[in-house]
């Protein structure tokens, strides 16, 4: 994997949250509109209507650069992430019939970098 994906996908996960990726997959993969979006978050967040934009944004460009498998596997692997919000990860890698144990995607050095970085909990912002 591209050294610049990888940072990418920190950076959106970051932004967005893993937990809202996770929750808001479905919606995100089924390119939801984002009026229906908005009225989801209205709904079940106590997010500002800035972070619905950014959410929104985020959880667009990592679907619309083909980066979701990376963001599954990132959140199953995640230390600051619930068992339920994991769970829910892997179960949508499963349905891709991916196993997030067996994907070598990128190298042992950077998925270490990447980890590391993710599970600042200080970074992520909305969460778990």
């Amino acid at each position: 994997m591209e050294n610049n994906s990888s940072q990418e996908i920190v950076k959106l996960l970051k932004s967005m949250s893993l937990r809202a990726f996770v929750k808001y997959f479905k919606e995100f993969q089924n390119k939801v509109d984002d009026d229906v979006l908005i009225k989801l978050f209205e709904e079940n967040e106590q997010w500002s209507k800035q972070s619905y934009k950014t959410i929104i944004s985020c959880g667009r460009k990592i679907f619309n650069d083909d980066l979701e498998t990376l963001a599954l596997i990132l959140v199953v692997n995640s230390k600051n992430i619930s068992d339920e919000i994991k769970d829910k990860a892997n179960n949508y890698l499963v349905m891709f019939e991916y196993e997030a144990s067996k994907i070598e995607i990128m190298s042992e050095e950077e998925y270490y970098w990447i980890m590391k970085d993710i599970n600042e909990e200080n970074n992520i912002i909305f969460g778990r």
